[in-house]
């Protein structure tokens, strides 16, 4: 019950496919917000469903192919920081992939808010006929 109260109040999603790329495993309250319903999603191939998302099935495809990897995209207007792992049986052999999702959204927004802000400091700072500087109160 732990692990489902994670799930339900936090912004992570964790998935897996098999070695086909077919979903065996989605959970994850970040689901709702693009609109998706993990019990649909189950069985689904990955490279189908994330057929307009090149930088999505690259991940996929790599970890499959047994790279451990870090990556983000974005799927509906959102941002995903998701860790890769290739699954494997006793031998081996790959036998699928499993990824941990976290909505970095907001995050996102953040940096994209403070970049403009710098710009249009740096572009006030380099327009000023005197000399800007800072230092520290102890000099």
């Amino acid at each position: 019950r732990k692990f489902q109260d994670v799930m339900d109040n936090s912004t992570l999603v964790i998935w897996a496919t098999d070695q086909h790329g077919n979903y065996t495993l989605v959970e994850g309250k970040a689901l709702q917000q693009l609109g998706w319903d993990p019990q649909q999603l189950l069985g689904k191939n990955h490279f189908e469903f994330q057929k307009d998302n090149p930088e999505a099935q690259d991940y996929v495809r790599r970890a499959l192919r047994g790279e451990t990897l870090n990556g983000q995209s974005e799927i509906n207007g959102r941002f995903y920081a998701t860790s890769y792992v290739p699954s494997r049986d006793s031998s081996g052999a790959i036998t699928g992939m499993s990824a941990v999702s976290t909505d970095i959204t907001d995050q996102k927004i953040a940096e994209s808010v403070f970049q403009e802000s710098e710009a249009k400091f740096r572009t006030i700072a380099n327009a000023m006929p005197q000399m800007v500087w800072s230092t520290l109160a102890n000099g």
